[in-house]
């Protein structure tokens, strides 16, 4: 998130030197416009894990690492915990582990100011198979690229979100995937990850993560950001769940994941 709030900045940089002109315009900048940004995340059946720091001023891109902080995290049971500050702005559990269908309560305090978050845990939705195909379009000439169709059944009568995670032989492929189940919801339906350029014996490690609405929207609106012409106005914050204008998000998920390897002669 860190390096979301630095491109925000360099878009704003970028967005006013669009459009000045020969008059000079002294900006009421303030040194200390800094935001807090509270990363963390809970899966089902780990424990909790938060990033903190503080967005850098206008005038100072920096990030600043947020130390110190106090971080209860509470489950719908009344059992709660203090992560343990392990310096740099990160933070961990070791007692609370997520439950699917569990809500979660987080608080951080720091330097007087106080966040809260709440969040519930989807239930899993499984990986029924894995297949590689070639990508349909393809330039004259050129190896077309693969794609991985992740086939999954998805839960009646449910509103699901769904976040995709690739890695290719433990290297992460670096994309925001996004879906949910507006128009398939209780179907047998696949989900595509195109443009893996894979040679024989790759491996591709698939995990289904079942999200709640806030995480899906949180990244979706982080998506649109990373995607928007700079051209095209002033970028605003991701939608997240934090009080206090908090930014980044405390997101939670279930995860099931599969693998396959690129066989050619076995795959397609």
């Amino acid at each position: 998130m860190g390096k979301v709030i630095q491109y925000l900045c360099g878009l704003l940089v970028v967005v006013f030197a669009l459009t000045s002109c020969d008059k000079k315009i002294d900006l009421p900048l303030r040194v200390g416009d800094q935001r807090y940004v509270l990363e963390g995340n809970l899966n089902a059946g780990d424990t909790a894990y938060f990033t903190l720091s503080k967005s850098g001023a206008f005038n100072n891109p920096d990030i600043e690492k947020v130390i110190g902080a106090e971080i209860t995290l509470t489950d719908e049971e009344g059992n709660s915990e203090n992560l343990l500050d392990y310096n740099e702005g990160r933070y961990g559990g070791t007692n609370l582990h997520g439950k699917e269908g569990e809500t979660y309560r987080v608080r951080v305090k720091h330097m007087g100011q106080v966040f809260n978050a709440t969040a519930t845990i989807p239930f899993k939705v499984k990986i029924d198979s894995l297949t590689i195909e070639d990508e349909e379009f393809t330039f004259p000439g050129e190896e077309p690229m693969k794609e991985v169709a992740i086939h999954y059944t998805d839960p009646k009568d449910v509103d699901n979100f769904y976040r995709v995670k690739v890695t290719v032989n433990g290297g992460d492929y670096n994309s925001i995937r996004l879906s949910n189940d507006k128009f398939y919801d209780g179907k047998q339906t696949e989900f595509r990850v195109r443009d893996l350029d894979l040679i024989p014996g790759d491996t591709i490690k698939i995990k289904l993560m079942s999200i709640d609405e806030g995480t899906h929207g949180f990244f979706n609106s982080l998506s649109e950001i990373r995607n928007q012409n700079p051209g095209s106005g002033v970028p605003y914050n991701p939608e997240n769940n934090w009080d206090n204008n908090g930014l980044g998000n405390f997101s939670v998920s279930s995860t099931d994941s599969s693998y396959i390897v690129y066989q050619p002669d076995i795959n397609q």
